[in-house]
Protein backbone atom coordinates (compact mmCIF):
# COMPACT_ATOMS: atom_id res chain seq x y z
CA UNK A 1 0.00 0.00 0.00
CA UNK A 2 2.90 2.36 0.74
CA UNK A 3 4.33 1.99 -2.75
CA UNK A 4 0.92 2.46 -4.35
CA UNK A 5 0.33 5.57 -2.28
CA UNK A 6 3.73 6.98 -3.22
CA UNK A 7 3.05 6.31 -6.92
CA UNK A 8 -0.34 8.03 -6.73
CA UNK A 9 1.16 10.99 -4.87
CA UNK A 10 3.88 11.32 -7.55
CA UNK A 11 1.15 11.28 -10.19
CA UNK A 12 -0.72 13.97 -8.26
CA UNK A 13 2.41 16.13 -8.02
CA UNK A 14 2.82 15.84 -11.80
CA UNK A 15 -0.82 16.82 -12.38
CA UNK A 16 -0.50 19.78 -9.99
CA UNK A 17 2.72 20.95 -11.66
CA UNK A 18 0.88 20.86 -14.99
CA UNK A 19 -1.92 22.96 -13.47
CA UNK A 20 0.65 25.39 -12.06
CA UNK A 21 2.26 25.73 -15.50
CA UNK A 22 -1.13 26.53 -17.05
CA UNK A 23 -1.86 29.10 -14.31
CA UNK A 24 1.53 30.75 -14.92
CA UNK A 25 0.76 30.92 -18.65
CA UNK A 26 -2.56 32.56 -17.82
CA UNK A 27 -0.66 35.12 -15.72
CA UNK A 28 1.57 35.92 -18.72
CA UNK A 29 -1.44 36.21 -21.00
CA UNK A 30 -3.16 38.64 -18.64
CA UNK A 31 -0.50 41.20 -19.56
CA UNK A 32 -0.50 40.28 -23.26
CA UNK A 33 -2.36 41.93 -26.06
CA UNK A 34 -4.39 38.92 -27.22
CA UNK A 35 -7.54 38.25 -25.15
CA UNK A 36 -8.28 35.09 -27.15
CA UNK A 37 -5.41 33.37 -25.37
CA UNK A 38 -7.25 33.89 -22.07
CA UNK A 39 -10.24 31.97 -23.42
CA UNK A 40 -7.96 29.11 -24.38
CA UNK A 41 -6.42 29.20 -20.89
CA UNK A 42 -9.85 28.65 -19.33
CA UNK A 43 -10.20 25.33 -21.16
CA UNK A 44 -6.65 24.30 -20.26
CA UNK A 45 -7.24 25.12 -16.58
CA UNK A 46 -10.47 23.15 -16.63
CA UNK A 47 -8.76 20.09 -18.16
CA UNK A 48 -5.82 20.27 -15.74
CA UNK A 49 -8.20 20.63 -12.77
CA UNK A 50 -10.16 17.57 -13.88
CA UNK A 51 -6.92 15.58 -14.07
CA UNK A 52 -5.93 16.69 -10.55
CA UNK A 53 -9.38 15.72 -9.26
CA UNK A 54 -9.14 12.24 -10.80
CA UNK A 55 -5.76 11.55 -9.22
CA UNK A 56 -6.84 12.97 -5.88
CA UNK A 57 -9.89 10.72 -5.92
CA UNK A 58 -7.64 7.69 -6.44
CA UNK A 59 -5.52 8.76 -3.48
CA UNK A 60 -8.55 9.32 -1.25
CA UNK A 61 -10.01 5.95 -2.22
CA UNK A 62 -6.73 4.28 -1.26
CA UNK A 63 -6.52 5.86 2.20
CA UNK A 64 -10.23 5.89 2.97
CA UNK A 65 -10.93 6.26 6.68
CA UNK A 66 -7.45 7.48 7.56
CA UNK A 67 -6.58 10.96 8.69
CA UNK A 68 -3.77 12.99 7.17
CA UNK A 69 -1.65 12.30 10.21
CA UNK A 70 -2.16 8.53 9.94
CA UNK A 71 -1.36 8.64 6.23
CA UNK A 72 1.78 10.68 6.89
CA UNK A 73 2.96 8.30 9.64
CA UNK A 74 2.72 5.24 7.42
CA UNK A 75 5.02 6.79 4.78
CA UNK A 76 8.78 6.32 4.76
CA UNK A 77 11.26 9.18 4.23
CA UNK A 78 10.89 9.10 0.44
CA UNK A 79 7.11 9.18 0.75
CA UNK A 80 7.29 12.08 3.17
CA UNK A 81 9.42 14.06 0.72
CA UNK A 82 6.80 13.43 -1.96
CA UNK A 83 4.11 14.55 0.49
CA UNK A 84 6.00 17.79 1.22
CA UNK A 85 6.41 18.39 -2.52
CA UNK A 86 2.69 17.75 -2.99
CA UNK A 87 1.77 20.17 -0.21
CA UNK A 88 4.07 22.94 -1.49
CA UNK A 89 2.79 22.54 -5.05
CA UNK A 90 -0.80 22.84 -3.82
CA UNK A 91 0.11 26.05 -2.00
CA UNK A 92 1.84 27.46 -5.11
CA UNK A 93 -1.21 26.66 -7.26
CA UNK A 94 -3.50 28.35 -4.75
CA UNK A 95 -1.27 31.44 -4.61
CA UNK A 96 -1.05 31.69 -8.41
CA UNK A 97 -4.81 31.24 -8.79
CA UNK A 98 -5.47 33.98 -6.23
CA UNK A 99 -3.05 36.33 -8.00
CA UNK A 100 -4.67 35.66 -11.36
CA UNK A 101 -8.15 36.19 -9.94
CA UNK A 102 -7.13 39.53 -8.43
CA UNK A 103 -5.61 40.68 -11.73
CA UNK A 104 -8.69 39.65 -13.68
CA UNK A 105 -10.96 41.54 -11.27
CA UNK A 106 -8.71 44.59 -11.48
CA UNK A 107 -8.79 44.51 -15.29
CA UNK A 108 -12.57 44.13 -15.31
CA UNK A 109 -13.04 47.07 -12.95
CA UNK A 110 -10.80 49.24 -15.15
CA UNK A 111 -12.67 48.18 -18.28
CA UNK A 112 -16.05 48.92 -16.70
CA UNK A 113 -14.89 52.37 -15.55
CA UNK A 114 -13.61 53.19 -19.03
CA UNK A 115 -16.87 52.04 -20.59
CA UNK A 116 -18.86 54.20 -18.19
CA UNK A 117 -16.71 57.23 -19.10
CA UNK A 118 -17.12 56.57 -22.81
CA UNK A 119 -20.86 55.95 -22.63
CA UNK A 120 -22.26 57.44 -19.42
CA UNK A 121 -25.78 56.81 -18.18
CA UNK A 122 -27.80 59.65 -19.69
CA UNK A 123 -31.11 59.04 -17.94
CA UNK A 124 -32.56 61.89 -15.94
CA UNK A 125 -33.08 60.91 -12.33
CA UNK A 126 -36.60 61.76 -11.19
CA UNK A 127 -37.79 61.49 -7.61
CA UNK A 128 -41.25 60.14 -6.79
CA UNK A 129 -43.56 61.35 -4.02
CA UNK A 130 -41.76 59.28 -1.39
CA UNK A 131 -38.38 60.84 -2.15
CA UNK A 132 -37.00 57.78 -3.93
CA UNK A 133 -35.61 57.55 -7.43
CA UNK A 134 -37.93 56.31 -10.16
CA UNK A 135 -36.34 53.61 -12.27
Amino acid sequence: MKETLKAIMKEEVTALENLLKVLENQHKHLFGKDPLLLEKDVELIKDASVEVAKVEKKRRDLVVGKTKKEMFEMLDDDGRQIYYKLDSTINLCDLQRGTNDALIKQNLMFTNKMLSFINPNREVNVYNGNGKLNR
